[in-house]
């Protein structure tokens, strides 16, 4: 398998590119500007997508390159396992998960990657066999909600009534659907990189890559060097097979951006 990627190290792949406009640097400088601005801890919540996957690199990236004595706020990765996850999707999270642990610590960074569970009254199975509900349908989703979105806001209340507020950075973009454009501008907050959070009070959202489009976030991914000590993020790689695997499960285009050569889908770190 080929490890090739667009650029030889961090350095040279933060200096040449841009997205949605403006230089890799300037977005760097806006998460760091913002992470020290105040003493609320970050949730970053991670599905492993491409998406999700783009923002935790931004992120780690831009605060390993803090001094240690200005990494002073800790960074909480949340990923939720719905328990009807598919194998592959299950080893592929929870070995991201662990890495980022691992090598967070051994950086001296403040991140902790946690994984969350639906409560046992709300798993798929007793919603299905035991209350009876029919299976979930585009129309009836029902499993969402339960499943994925409660695990991960009872842990970021749990941080709010820890810390008092906290920012939880997202990776949504407003080029995924217009109703998800009218939902990111309804909720901004005048004068702020900051959103007040639609149904969390104390939690505020913070979306980077807001305004990027499909094809920024598969140059950023392709993009990224993979080895050494300035590979765009220590943690882990984004294999191959995880690139793949994210566009089917995207519902956007199934596949990288024109133009990129085939040898630059090897492993790229998130």
């Amino acid at each position: 398998m080929s490890t090739a990627t667009l650029f030889a190290t961090q350095d040279e792949m933060v200096a040449a590119q841009s997205f949605a406009g403006r230089p890799l640097p300037d977005l760097l400088s806006e998460l760091q500007t913002l992470y020290l601005e105040d003493e609320r801890p970050w949730v970053i919540g991670f599905s492993g997508g491409k998406d999700s996957t783009v923002v935790l690199s931004l992120i780690y990236t831009a605060i390993e390159k803090l001094p240690a004595h200005e990494r002073h706020k800790h960074v909480y990765v949340v990923s939720s396992d719905t328990l009807v996850e598919t194998p592959v999707v299950v080893d592929m999270i929870s070995s991201t998960l662990e890495h980022i642990n691992l090598r967070a610590k051994e950086q001296g960074l403040p991140f902790t990657a946690h994984q969350v569970v639906p409560k046992a009254n709300e798993t798929f199975w007793v919603n299905l066999l035991g209350k009876g509900y029919p299976a979930p349908t585009q129309s009836f989703r029902w499993c969402t909600e339960r499943m994925k979105i409660d695990p991960v806001s009872s842990f970021i209340l749990d941080k709010v009534t820890r810390h008092g507020e906290v920012v939880v950075v997202l990776g949504a973009r407003s080029q995924e659907s217009a109703s998800r454009a009218q939902v990111i501008a309804k909720h901004k907050v005048d004068g702020s990189l900051l959103s007040k959070h639609s149904s969390l009070p104390g939690a505020y959202t913070y979306m980077p890559i807001e305004d990027w489009t499909f094809d920024e976030v598969w140059m950023y991914l392709l993009g990224a060097p993979a080895h050494g000590a300035e590979r765009i993020t220590s943690c882990s790689s984004y294999t191959r097979t995880q690139v793949r695997a994210s566009a089917r499960l995207s519902s956007t285009p199934r596949h990288p951006p024109a133009g990129i050569p085939a040898s630059a889908a090897g492993p790229v770190p998130w």
